[in-house]
C-alpha cells in the first residue's frame, strides 16, 4: 500500500491560458506550430509553458497553452516589452501564421491561490 504525503504551497503565480478551437480532426502540423520556441523563456519571471490537447469535445478539438509567470507584473512586463511589441509588428513572424483549421481563440488569466503536490512517502 502506498502512503501519500501532501505538501501545500501558497504561491502568487500568474497563469495565462490561451484556448484555440479547431475543426474536429486537428492536424498534427497545427499542434507542432505551438511547440516552436518562444521568446518568453528569456524574460524574467517566466516559469514554464505547457501545451495541452483536448479531443473529447464531439464538435471541436482544443489546444490550450498555459504560461506560468512569477507574478502578474512579470507577465505585463513581458507583454509591454519592446521585443514582444516588435514581434507583433513583424507580420512575417511565425506568430502571425494562422494554423490550419483554426476556428477561434480566447484568453483567460488566473492567479494561483494554492497548489497541492502529493508524493509517495513509503511503500507498504
Amino acid at each position: 500500500m502506498r502512503v501519500y504525503r501532501c505538501r501545500r504551497r501558497c504561491l502568487s503565480l500568474y497563469i495565462v491560458s490561451r484556448i484555440f478551437s479547431f475543426h474536429k480532426g486537428i492536424d498534427h502540423t497545427a499542434v507542432e506550430q505551438f511547440n516552436r520556441p518562444s521568446m518568453m523563456k528569456y524574460f524574467p519571471g517566466f516559469i514554464r509553458r505547457d501545451v495541452l490537447l483536448n479531443t473529447k469535445n464531439p464538435d471541436v478539438d482544443e489546444v490550450r497553452i498555459l504560461v506560468y509567470w512569477e507574478s502578474k507584473q512579470a507577465y505585463y512586463r513581458f507583454e509591454g516589452s519592446p521585443e514582444h511589441i516588435q514581434m507583433h509588428k513583424d507580420k512575417s513572424h511565425h506568430h502571425h501564421q494562422k494554423p490550419e483549421g483554426l476556428i477561434g481563440m480566447r484568453k483567460e488569466e488566473f492567479s494561483l491561490i494554492q497548489s497541492e503536490v502529493y508524493e509517495v512517502k513509503e511503500n507498504l
